[in-house]
């Protein structure tokens, strides 16, 4: 009977033992149980699934490449006749100079003149005294006729009659003495190596040789009796107005140009072929 008791105790005992153990490896276990964090498997393959990305911040690379520069070509003082008389800039077209002129040196002219009006002239401190009364001298000077247009002597009849100098409605301009196609002069045509008369426009100065225009016999002969105009001048030889260019038709014999709608009869649309004018017609007849 108390081999049966000490059975039972031994028994009670190592539940005992078994309970405080377990108690005791409870109270030693991380939070992490408590918290229900999951504890990873060192047998597990979770490492093998997960995907780590990287991001690298790239360096933005400038590019090396460039616009090439063109190659500058520089002008020569004979390719560029037209001089400032002011600074000495040198251009190559007379538009060019006056555009200079206009632009560039139009603010010194402005800027004297606004001078000139503000300019106040000092006040006298003191006025002066007045001058001794000369007294009138005993044998005054005979007195002098001053010249006036009507009292001016024209010209005689022995002389003949005038030739008017040639003027342009746009005010005088002096013609060029350089071709605005080869920039050749009248010595000399760049283009043919030949001597040649240039024909200069009466609105602009503008001039050019008679084969770089290509003109006909007939033009280079018909351009010296008249007022002849380049084609950005050129304006209608019956209206006068240089308004509707497009309408513009070109005489092939003298280079003058005329609005169709101002023809008799007018015309709708360009005559096929070479189309002369009505004094070209009565100088060189119908063709």
């Amino acid at each position: 009977m108390s081999g049966v008791q000490e059975n039972d105790n031994s028994t009670d005992k190592i539940a005992e033992d078994s309970k405080d153990s377990w108690y005791k490896d409870f109270e030693e276990t991380p939070e992490q149980f408590d918290m229900g964090v999951e504890v990873e498997d060192p047998d597990t393959d979770v490492e093998d699934y997960e995907e780590t990305y990287v991001r690298k911040k790239k360096k933005k690379i400038r590019s090396s490449r460039g616009r090439k520069r063109a190659d500058r070509y520089d002008y020569t003082d004979l390719e560029k006749p037209y001089v400032c008389e002011i600074c000495g800039a040198r251009y190559k077209t007379r538009p060019g100079l006056s555009y200079h002129y206009s632009h560039g040196h139009n603010n010194d002219s402005t800027d004297n003149t606004e001078e000139e009006t503000n300019y106040t002239p000092p006040k006298p401190s003191a006025a002066p005294p007045p001058p001794a009364p000369v007294p009138p001298p005993c044998n005054p000077p005979p007195q002098v006729m001053q010249p006036s247009m009507s009292s001016w002597p024209g010209p005689s009849s022995e002389d003949g009659p005038l030739t008017p100098r040639p003027t342009s409605e746009k005010g005088n301009t002096l013609p060029s003495t350089y071709c605005d196609f080869c920039l050749g002069d009248s010595i000399e045509n760049k283009k043919t190596r030949m001597p040649e008369e240039l024909v200069s426009c009466s609105d602009c100065g503008r001039s050019a040789h008679p084969t770089c225009l290509q003109f006909t016999p007939n033009m280079t002969a018909s351009v010296k009796k008249y007022r002849w105009q380049c084609i950005e001048c050129k304006s209608c030889g019956i209206c006068g107005t240089s308004d509707n260019d497009d309408q513009l038709l070109f005489c092939d014999d003298c280079d003058r140009g005329y609005h169709m709608y101002c023809l008799t009869p007018p015309l709708s649309e360009p005559p096929e072929g070479s189309w002369s004018c009505h004094l070209c017609i009565e100088e060189y007849g119908r063709k």
